[in-house]
Formats: C-alpha cells, sequence, structure tokens
C-alpha cells in the first residue's frame, strides 16, 4: 500500500484520494457489460382506461403504472386462456370464468406511482383490469377500464380490446 500524506485534505478526501488512486492502478482485466434489463411498459390509468403505447415483448417485462386520473385506481394483470372471449365481452356476458390475478400494484390515488416484474409467455394474451367500485357500485372494468394484449404482437392499449 501507498502511503502519502496530503495536508491540505480532510480525513475524508484523503481517503477518497487512496481508493480512486487503488481502483485506477488496478492491473484486473476488464470485466464484460453487464446484460440488457428488462423491457418496460408504462402505463398510465385514468378514468376509465389504461393507455400504453408498447408492444409488450415475451421475457422479463416491468409495467410501471401512474395514476393519471382524478380517481384512486389500480391495475391486476390477469393471463386469459385461449378459448375466452375477449376480455370486454367476458365482463359484459352473461356467462362468466374465474380466472387468477397474476401480477399488479395495490390502489394508487392520483398522482400515484408502482411497479412490478413478471414474465411472460410469447403469444399468451394477457388482460388489464381496474376493480375499483365507484359509489354508483358499477367497477371500473365495467366501465371500461379494461384491456387485453397478446404478447409479442404490436398493440396499443387504449382501455378497449
Amino acid at each position: 500500500m501507498i502511503h502519502f500524506r496530503i495536508p491540505s485534505l480532510g480525513w475524508a478526501r484523503w481517503l477518497a484520494v487512496v481508493v480512486v488512486a487503488a481502483c485506477t492502478a488496478s492491473s484486473s482485466p476488464a470485466r464484460p457489460p453487464l446484460p440488457p434489463g428488462p423491457a418496460q411498459v408504462d402505463v398510465a390509468m385514468r378514468e376509465y382506461a389504461f393507455d400504453y403505447n408498447k408492444a409488450i415483448p415475451a421475457g422479463r417485462v416491468v409495467f410501471r403504472a401512474h395514476n393519471a386520473g382524478r380517481l384512486q385506481h389500480y391495475l391486476t394483470l390477469v393471463p386469459l386462456p385461449e378459448d375466452m372471449p375477449p376480455i370486454n365481452e367476458q365482463l359484459h356476458g352473461t356467462t362468466r370464468r374465474n380466472l387468477d390475478d397474476f401480477a399488479g400494484i395495490t390502489t394508487r390515488l392520483p398522482g400515484g406511482r408502482s411497479s412490478f416484474a413478471v414474465d411472460l409467455v410469447a403469444g399468451h394474451r394477457y388482460a388489464l383490469l381496474c376493480f375499483i367500485q365507484d359509489p354508483d357500485g358499477v367497477n371500473h372494468a365495467f366501465k371500461g377500464m379494461n384491456s387485453e394484449f397478446r404478447v409479442g404482437a404490436s398493440t396499443t392499449g387504449t382501455g378497449k380490446p
């Protein structure tokens, strides 16, 4: 270790100089770059729609949700079976099938943000839903706050299938 004294620097600055000197003098081989991070999908939640303007790729995806509306909203992601009608038809039809939540965020006030990561399968269908209930007793999904996408397809979500 090299010892030297720099009288004009304080203890913390002196230590920083030593650390930087040690790091730059290292002869270790260069490390390969880190792999790229997961794809990100920005989703704006507003009265009664989800807005997202990206094709949803397969693999690890981070959904970043922002409540751009005036009411509370939340986002639930559910996988859709191939034999199920479009999500809006399913919600308004007379026969409904149970779906399991896959991922999502909890209730966010206006301006609130949250995110989650999921592993999506190429070619599979998924839906975004908000089941917060308004004072009139109708939840947001039935008022149009539902959207469906197929992983790997070019889509633009606007709250309607």
